[in-house]
């Protein structure tokens, strides 16, 4: 066998090699698509990767449960702050001049009291 014909024989080995791996990818292909419409395909990916960022959501609230709390509740308390300051200032109208330093009197010997024991 002289030279030209090896090299045509190696070209043809490489050729059905390519051929064949070719013809695997587009089989491969074929029967991906049979099994699903291009819409299927999008909604089963999108599902998925909701799926998978709730996973992670889901796990990064376990980890840092006080955070939220901390932060939910101080998202209620800006939302609510109207109201809150409302109540409070009416709540100070209603109060006698003295009588936040007797409450605060108050609280301070039942700290005393409490201490002690």
């Amino acid at each position: 066998m002289s030279s030209a014909e090896r090299e045509l024989a190696e070209a043809r080995q490489a050729r059905a090699e390519a051929r064949a791996a070719v013809d695997t990818r587009v089989e491969d292909l074929r029967s991906s698509l049979t099994g699903e419409s291009l819409g299927q395909r999008v909604k089963h990916d999108a599902l998925a990767r909701v799926q998978d960022t709730a996973d992670e959501a889901i796990a990064v609230a376990r980890e840092s449960r006080w955070v939220i709390l901390a932060t939910g509740a101080a998202l209620v308390a800006w939302w609510g702050r109207r109201p809150l300051l409302a109540w409070g200032r009416r709540l100070a109208e209603r109060l006698p001049e003295g009588e936040p330093l007797r409450a605060w009197q108050r609280c301070q010997d039942w700290i005393a009291r409490k201490a002690k024991w």
